[in-house]
């Protein structure tokens, strides 16, 4: 009997974090978790935010712990059921059912899982009986999901009819949402029913639906399984290509999502394709593979299985003691895990090794263990088929209370709301016939009211007539004579006040026009002032430029004179043509402001090379620098490094006694700023100035130029460039080297 990769079931865990296929989480920071945990511990007072976000964090923990440690696990998630019942959050208490039930799950202990997933239904039942809009909340699809773990673990139990019954209804629920992730799921768990009855054509068909729809979403991790399980079924139809095919296809996509559990199950199952062929060396390079992958992720059961795989090719390929020591140690494996149907495969692979041995009586203590085993395994699937129809009859029950509470609350939801569309109206309608009576009453007043109201107004109006007209004509009178006065009066006002306006619009049109001359003459002049400065600025950076050049050259020239002293002809041909295209590289940046970084790096790294060839000590140097930064837009000053890589070699390596001269040259990006450091581990600057012929006594004419241009780079463009020279030293203060750091405004 061969051991291979049972099919992997797609399995949808409803988590606290976001809700995806349980292959797909990625571990999170356990430290993360932790310190929100202890934050948590340290409220003086929680609410029922607080023991929200805990439930959440606490079976995070439990879920990660599912593979790394049982008895972790299971403390997390009855730490957040506690938490959940206390706060009465509900919907994290199903939450945490659920995960529990995936710890259990994983420990073979079914029972357990299906009650846990059981109690996780309820809080899901009991949000739709109290919710007449269930429907269109976010809980139906935690329903779905459970309804397919439940099938999972009725289709481990071996019951078949009851896990398509689960699988349908959930599949119903997604497809109503228009849940494709989740009908992806469905249908690969239906798939694989068929593959386990060997109904090979039809679990390929719901495949195929569901890698449509992965490939449609690009889900890598269901596009991964779902490769693995069409090359299973292709496998086992003896299409040997098209299973290779799409085992290929899982090996590479399992290896982009680094999902090593699905890796190491297809390399095992292509090593069973291999040994069928006869292909012992590649089944074995195959099985090795995949038992490093479990031996990761300590899949203790699956290298217990490949340990009696390998061993069993061994036993093919007659080598009895090697196919003894696999077997045994599977053996041993199986024993430990107490997986009877794994002790069972071992305990057959044994009793055929000792009979090709002809060791007849181990092989006959192994035969009665095997047939132990097998009425053992009778007995407990008979066991577990009492419990699984015991928990179908109490999960039918519950089904079937749980839909008849609902259509009762419905019917009486219903009757309510026609009651009150009932009384309603009738208060309208009440409402309608006094508005009418007191509108006609208050008419009825408004109309005597104003008859009365008339009559006065006309009495009135006749007294005053009468009145009106002897006060009109004692007005006119008065008005004639006022007139006259106000005419003369108005004549001469406006006269005075046409001559001060004139006066005042003269001033004032006088004082702005002076103002905006004014303004106008400053404002022209300051910026004759900045433009002579900026001038001057980029004068002063270019004559220094074209020192730095000739300086530069000098120093190089140096170089040259130096070694052909010193050495051969032919070498310095190769020195004079090295130096031929950093002359250059040298006259080309000089023309310019900023060159690319890439440029000058290029400049550098042939600077050292011949100043290398030079020395008597050759020195190493390593440049370093940051991804992020395009050294082909990057742009520094030209030859800005020059100066500092000059000193670490001519007064650092070059007094160096020993061998291992070094320069690090590193550039990163901080914030807006381009950082630059040489570092070298010559004699350091504090041992070379106690020399009496040091260059150190002397100021340094590059680094000199080089604050200069640095002085007018930051007046220039307002930024603080600058660069700062730190001596090191070891653990007993020695001298052992010098960093230069130099810090430039980034341009791109």
């Amino acid at each position: 009997m061969r051991c291979c990769a049972a099919p992997q079931l797609f399995i949808l865990i409803a988590l606290i974090c976001p809700r995806v296929s349980s292959f797909s989480q990625k571990p999170p920071n356990l430290e993360l978790l932790f310190s929100r945990l202890k934050h948590y511990d340290s409220l003086p007072s929680k609410t029922y935010a607080d023991d929200s976000i805990a439930v959440g964090v606490i079976g995070r923990l439990c879920w990660e712990y599912r593979l790394i440690n049982k008895d972790s696990a299971m403390y997390y998630g009855n730490e957040a059921m506690q938490i959940a019942q206390r706060a009465n959050y509900k919907k994290g208490i199903g939450l945490i059912c659920t995960q529990m039930a995936a710890v259990y799950r994983l420990q073979g202990d079914f029972i357990n899982a299906l009650n846990y997933h059981s109690k996780a239904l309820d809080v899901w039942l009991s949000f739709k009986n109290s919710n007449p809009n269930y429907y269109y909340s976010s809980i139906i699809l935690d329903e779905a999901r459970t309804y397919n773990n439940m099938g999972i673990i009725y289709d481990q139990l071996g019951e078949n009819t009851k896990a398509m019954e689960l699988y349908l209804k959930a599949l119903a629920i997604d497809e109503s949402k228009n849940n494709e992730i989740g009908m992806a799921n469905k249908l690969g768990n239906i798939g694989t029913l068929f593959l386990k009855q060997s109904d090979y054509d039809k679990a390929l068909s719901y495949y195929l639906k569901t890698l449509d729809i992965a490939e449609k979403k690009d889900e890598k991790t269901i596009l991964s399984e779902c490769y693995g399980h069409i090359g299973f079924a292709y496998w086992k139809k003896q299409n040997r290509d098209s299973a290779m095919n799409y085992y290929q296809k899982a090996l590479k996509m399992n290896e982009s999502v680094g999902n090593k559990k699905l890796l190491s199950d297809n390399l095992s199952d292509m090593s069973l394709i291999y040994e069928e062929e006869k292909n012992y060396a590649t089944a074995l390079e195959y099985a090795n593979k995949s038992i490093e992958l479990k031996k990761d992720i300590d899949d203790r059961s699956g290298i217990a299985a490949t340990y009696g795989n390998i061993g069993s090719m061994y036993l093919n390929l007659n080598q009895l003691p090697e196919a003894e020591k696999y077997l045994i140690t599977a053996k041993n494996m199986a024993d430990s895990l107490s997986e009877k149907s794994l002790q069972l495969d071992q305990y057959m692979h044994l009793c055929s090794l000792y009979t090709k041995k002809e060791q007849y009586h181990e092989a006959l203590i192994y035969e009665q263990k095997a047939t132990a085993f097998k009425d053992s395994l009778f007995n407990q699937q008979k066991t577990q088929e009492l419990t699984s129809k015991e928990l179908n009859y109490e999960f039918d029950k519950k089904t079937a209370a749980s839909k008849a509470e609902y259509e009762k609350q419905i019917a009486i939801a219903e009757a309510n709301k026609k009651l009150a569309i009932a009384e309603s109206e009738k208060k309208t309608i009440q409402a309608e016939t006094e508005k009418k009576l007191g509108i006609a009453n208050a008419e009825t007043k408004r109309v005597a009211a104003e008859a009365e109201t008339e009559k006065t107004i006309l009495e009135s109006n006749k007294r005053i007539a009468i009145t009106e007209a002897g006060r009109k004509r004692n007005q006119a009178e008065a008005d004639k004579k006022i007139a006259v006065s106000n005419a003369a009066l108005e004549k001469q006002t406006l006269m005075r006040n046409a001559i001060a306006a004139g006066a005042g619009i003269l001033i004032l049109s006088s004082f702005i026009s002076f103002f905006f001359y004014k303004r106008k003459r400053d404002a022209d002049q300051k910026q004759k002032e900045t433009y002579l400065n900026l001038q001057a600025a980029e004068n002063e950076m270019k004559a220094l430029r074209s020192q730095m050049n000739p300086h530069f050259i000098f120093n190089a020239l140096g170089s040259i004179q130096s070694f052909l002293l010193n050495n051969q002809p032919a070498d310095a041909d190769k020195y004079l043509l090295k130096f031929k295209e950093l002359i250059r590289l040298v006259l080309e940046n000089s023309r310019q402001q900023q060159v690319a970084l890439a440029e000058d790096m290029k400049a550098m790294e042939l600077y050292m090379q011949l100043e290398n060839i030079r020395m008597n000590n050759p020195f190493s140097y390593h440049f370093q620098i940051d991804n992020n930064i395009n050294t082909e837009q990057a742009e520094i000053p030209a030859l800005i490094l020059q100066p500092f890589i000059e000193n670490a070699i001519w007064h650092g390596l070059q007094c160096k006694k020993e061998a291992g001269g070094r320069i690090s040259i590193l550039v990163n990006k901080q914030d807006d700023n381009l950082v630059c450091i040489v570092e070298d581990n010559g004699v350091g600057r504090s041992s070379e100035k106690n020399k009496t012929n040091s260059p150190f006594k002397k100021e340094s004419l590059g680094i000199k130029l080089t604050e200069e241009r640095l002085k007018i780079l930051n007046a220039i463009k307002k930024v603080n460039a600058y660069f700062k020279i730190t001596d090191l030293f070891t653990n007993d203060n020695k001298p052992c080297g010098t960093r230069v750091k130099l810090v430039l405004p980034f341009s791109a």
